[in-house]
């Protein structure tokens, strides 16, 4: 794989991770009956 290559597959491996661990957070916050408010969503990132 070239370098180029191998960058751009761990950013989109990295990116998965990150929406995975934002589902499990999200599933917490339901259980617990609370929500991420939209102003706090950049500060995720």
């Amino acid at each position: 794989m070239t370098n180029r290559m191998s960058d751009s597959y761990d950013q989109l491996v990295g990116q998965y991770l990150g929406l995975e661990s934002m589902k499990v957070t999200e599933t917490l916050l339901d259980l617990c009956g609370a929500t991420i408010d939209r102003r706090a969503l950049s500060l995720l990132k």
